[in-house]
């Protein structure tokens, strides 16, 4: 029907927009992406990271890339970085080390 090939065109797009966002991202923070990685993150996680690095919250995240595990994927993530759920709130430390990565890739190119 119409309204399934739209609801179909419309998903595509979706999936599309937010594969680019978060390509363009990670190609973007190689630093940030490996300090993820390393602390063996999956790529799921690392993209439900990326988008709460960009100001989504975890459930505006999880709505987006349609993740209904958002909440154990945040908390799995927390986990992965030995922070318990009294912390800090896991976007703020996504974000904090962010700036520390861009600080340091900046610090790094300055000339001497």
């Amino acid at each position: 029907s119409l309204t399934k090939k739209f609801l179909d065109e419309t998903q595509g797009m979706r999936r599309d927009f937010l594969t680019d966002i978060i390509d363009s991202f990670v190609i973007s923070n190689t630093k940030y992406i490996n300090s993820l990685r390393v602390h063996g993150l999956t790529r799921t996680e690392i993209n439900h990271c990326c988008l709460l690095t960009l100001g989504l919250n975890s459930k505006e995240a999880g709505i987006l890339s349609q993740n209904r595990n958002h909440y154990n994927q945040s908390s799995n993530i927390r986990s992965k970085f030995g922070l318990s759920s009294n912390d800090t709130n896991l976007s703020i430390f996504l974000k904090t080390l962010y700036e520390k990565c861009q600080y340091e890739t900046l610090s790094s190119a300055a000339p001497e």
